[in-house]
């Protein structure tokens, strides 16, 4: 027994200390950024009001930053605290291009299927398409950027964390249950929202321990979000932003999606389990 409390103990710090870390240089940056503003005599609150009008002021502003701090802050935690590989992390580029295109590959047919399924049985109204190359080309930036910061935390750092003392299973388990309370806080998130979102942080964590990277996953997590809400008009885990391919969905909510968008569809409950007992095998057989 005593054993194990020690472990859980070994993974509470290291997750606090990681933390902390994060939040750390977060404040520094902060600082830097407010100094520099107001010796240029710049107006902050201009910049961060108008934060979520444009996906390239918040890829800039916001989830770039987030990606470096993520990235160093486990740099700092493995070189120097806890003395460990920095590539147990996933940040290897062996495999880089087909680890990433497996992933990204994957989650445009999960989308395309979800959609077509979901348009076949008459769930969605459909509205004339509206292009906007700007936006779409921001949306695919932004998402690329936000998808990664968030497989660093969940995958790079808390699935390979775990993993460390408790081994691959516990890991993906326990960092897809974090994967979903994540997303409590999210517009109209319910049953069906909080089972597809374990379900695909089961499906990326799987991806990060078979290709032994976080590219895969990442290329999942990125095509899902990107597809889902810009080449088609589901809302991405209750928030709307553009889309090229306009319609509306309908009731029963469940069925389409409804204003959480993809990720409230049953639709997408199947093919994810079916993915998952897929790329299990895979990883067995792999390890």
């Amino acid at each position: 027994m005593r054993p194990i409390l020690n472990k859980i103990w070994l993974l509470i710090h290291e997750t606090v200390t990681y933390f902390l870390l994060f939040f750390s240089f977060l404040t520094i940056i902060y600082i830097v950024e407010m100094g520099i503003s107001k010796l240029i005599d710049f107006d902050t609150t201009i910049l961060f009001k108008h934060l979520f009008d444009s996906p390239y002021l918040e890829t800039t502003i916001s989830y770039i930053p987030q990606v470096i701090i993520y990235i160093y802050s486990i740099y700092f935690l493995r070189k120097w605290i806890v003395k460990r590989s920095f590539a147990e992390s996933g940040f290897s580029f062996d495999n880089f291009i087909p680890s990433l295109l497996f992933g990204f590959g994957w989650g445009f047919i999960f989308i395309l299927n979800g959609f077509l399924i979901i348009l076949a049985f008459g769930k969605i109204e459909m509205s004339p398409p509206t292009w906007n190359g700007y936006l779409f080309l921001g949306e695919l930036t932004r998402f690329c950027f936000q998808s990664f910061s968030e497989e660093i935390m969940v995958r790079g750092f808390l699935a390979a964390t775990i993993a460390y003392y408790f081994g691959k299973h516990w890991a993906i388990f326990l960092s897809s249950t974090v994967f979903s309370i994540m997303h409590f806080a999210n517009p109209d998130f319910g049953l069906v929202p909080s089972l597809t979102i374990f379900l695909s942080g089961i499906a990326m964590g799987i991806l990060f321990f078979r290709f032994n990277n976080i590219w895969a996953c990442t290329g999942l997590h990125w095509a899902w979000n990107f597809f889902q809400a810009t080449l088609f008009d589901f809302n991405v885990s209750g928030f709307d932003v553009y889309s090229f391919i306009r319609f509306k969905p309908l009731n029963p909510i469940w069925f389409s999606g409804g204003s959480f968008g993809f990720e409230g569809s049953i639709v997408s409950v199947i093919p994810l389990v079916l993915f998952c007992g897929w790329q299990w095998q895979k990883l067995l057989k792999t390890n």
